[in-house]
């Protein structure tokens, strides 16, 4: 997040990524070790058309097209927090391709006592910054008529 706004990222640009370790009454852990198992697969957008109900429906249903698959691994990042509990992590993306990619970061943090938690979190790179859909009125037009789009 930069002044609030999730950070764009473009193909050919370093993602840098800053990871929290907390415990769970909000203190900093503080010289845990960290490793971040970073995972790279093609992205596809998928355009749904808004439902009538869209509070009756998951917001995320991705379960059912295989996103179970992390994808490929291209790197192991290691770290150490420091005293408020953060970790840097960077790694480059590849430049072109013609392919939108997906990466998960899965962190896994292990304190002083040898305790490891895991997360998980994915970001997008892309091509663009935006995409366009349009939606005609009908699929079929003569050559000369007018298109409602």
């Amino acid at each position: 997040m930069v002044d609030g706004k999730a950070k764009l990222y473009r193909l050919g640009e370093r993602v840098e990524c800053d990871l929290v370790a907390r415990t769970y009454f909000g203190a900093p852990v503080g010289g845990a070790d960290v490793e971040v198992v970073v995972y790279q697969r093609p992205f596809w957008r998928r355009w749904t058309d808004a439902r009538e109900y869209p509070w009756c429906y998951a917001t995320d249903d991705s379960w059912r097209w295989g996103r179970w698959n992390k994808g490929s691994q291209v790197t192991s990042v290691t770290a150490k927090t420091d005293a408020e509990g953060k970790a840097r992590i960077a790694f480059d993306t590849p430049e072109g391709g013609g392919q939108d990619l997906e990466y998960t970061l899965e962190a896994r943090v292990t304190d002083a006592s040898r305790r490891e938690i895991r997360s998980e979190q994915s970001i997008r790179v892309t091509q663009r910054a935006y995409d366009v859909r349009t939606k005609l009125a009908h699929q079929l037009a003569r050559p000369g008529d007018r298109v409602t789009v």
